[in-house]
């Protein structure tokens, strides 16, 4: 499937050695501003090659995404700036709002990891915003924790790391 296709809704950034095209940059195409390319090499050819997993689009389970949801909509009540409507990026760096999200990332992740009785398995977070980021950085453990203590069969694995790139 089309990564871009796959959710419409999604952020999209370009990263370092992605050229910007023609029809999308106007005069600031890469090859525009730098000229003809010295080499090329595209994701499904370092996944041929093996030098990148493919990426596995998986849909948050019904009752997360509903409840993901209310925390927004309550966030979205209970915020009031000015009577100026809460712009999204308030809600989706709320400390309520992130310890949901990675509630749901830990427990999953840990479950997926005993399910497949593998260890070794890892998951990257992209988030909304660096602001999110950091703070789900800084909250990953008492997450973690939390996620243990209500799941207890999950407790045999070993215990996830987070870190920031």
């Amino acid at each position: 499937a089309n990564v871009i296709e796959c959710d419409k809704t999604a952020v999209k950034i370009a990263l370092t050695g992605t050229p910007l095209l023609e029809d999308n940059a106007q005069d600031k195409a890469t090859k525009k501003t730098f000229g003809t390319y010295l080499h090329t090499y595209s994701y499904a050819e370092s996944i041929k090659d093996r030098h990148t997993l493919k990426l596995q689009l998986e849909i948050i389970e019904k009752s997360y995404k509903e409840k993901l949801q209310e925390i927004y909509r309550l966030l979205q009540e209970s915020i009031t700036i000015e009577d100026i409507e809460v712009k999204k990026e308030t809600i989706f760096n709320h400390e309520r709002y992130i310890k949901e999200m990675l509630f749901y990332i830990i427990r999953d992740l840990l479950n997926f990891r005993r399910v497949n009785n593998d260890e070794n398995l890892k998951a990257m977070v992209v988030c909304f915003s660096s602001v999110q980021a950091k703070l789900a950085n800084s909250l990953f453990n008492e997450v973690q924790e939390r996620v243990l203590q209500e799941n207890p069969n999950l407790r045999i694995l070993k215990q996830l790391q987070s870190s920031l790139i």
